[in-house]
């Protein structure tokens, strides 16, 4: 299994998540694009391994945007716990999680 679901922040965006697939696990700095386009590095928060990276995110996104929640292409207005929360609860073939640096998740 070599596809993987990740959340990433940026400290130039607050309260903004980004929710993202990887063919490889993702490394701990990512570049990618704030909402106006422009380029700007996000840190790895959270990365899980799971079946189909592309229904996965699909998912996800569908979901959050359903919400109100989405802001760009792969951006979220909302907590990192809550991102974190919602990807598990969403993605049922979602594996132990390959990283991540909060170490206490949310219950519900």
């Amino acid at each position: 299994m070599d596809q993987f679901i990740y959340i990433a922040t940026s400290p130039s965006l607050p309260n903004l998540v980004r929710i993202a697939k990887a063919y490889q696990v993702p490394g701990q700095t990512i570049e990618g694009l704030d909402s106006s386009g422009k380029r700007m590095l996000f840190n790895r928060q959270f990365c899980v391994a799971v079946d189909d990276a592309g229904t996965s995110e699909a998912k996800l996104h569908l979901h959050l945007a359903r919400s109100g929640r989405k802001v760009g292409a792969e951006l979220f207005m909302m907590p990192l716990s809550e991102a974190i929360t919602t990807t598990v609860s969403l993605i049922k073939d979602a594996t132990i999680p390959v990283s991540y640096t909060h170490l206490t998740l949310p219950t519900s």
